[in-house]
């Protein structure tokens, strides 16, 4: 069993090792929407060949729900190389932070250009800050 740990939006490659006496052309079989790897992996005779499996985790894990996932590697002689796989996904790390000094009262508007990396509708949470107050004035409000 590989063990994969990553944040959110992160990628991780991992290698598998194989060793031959002949061509082998392998089609691996990879199981898990978080995991991807080449195609087809040639390994020439007598080489060690290492195969890169890339854990992409779009979503974040809990302890009872982690990313699980196979890759199967049919080989020639009609055996087969089976490798279980369990991704864990920390929380996204910010892309970045928007600084912004404005004039007192007076009204302001940011416009943020936000990506979607899913292919479907999202959600976002924005957190807003005053940063420099040690005793935050009454009078001064943020909204939207």
């Amino acid at each position: 069993k590989q063990w994969y740990q990553r944040r959110v939006r992160g990628e991780k490659h991992h290698p598998f090792p194989t060793k031959t006496a002949s061509l082998w052309t392998l089609v691996p079989v990879i199981e898990g929407e978080q995991f991807s790897g080449a195609e087809q992996i040639i390994v020439e005779p007598g080489q060690h060949k290492q195969y890169e499996v890339t854990y992409h985790p779009l979503t974040m894990t809990t302890e009872n729900r982690k990313h699980n996932g196979s890759i199967f590697f049919p080989l020639p002689d009609g055996s087969g190389l089976l490798y279980n796989m369990t991704g864990f996904s920390d929380q996204p790390r910010p892309i970045n932070t928007i600084p912004v000094d404005m004039p007192a009262k007076t009204p302001h508007t940011q416009t943020l250009k936000v990506s979607n990396w899913l292919r479907c509708p999202q959600r976002f949470v924005v957190i807003r800050e005053i940063i420099k107050p040690d005793r935050p004035d009454p009078a001064t409000t943020a909204e939207g």
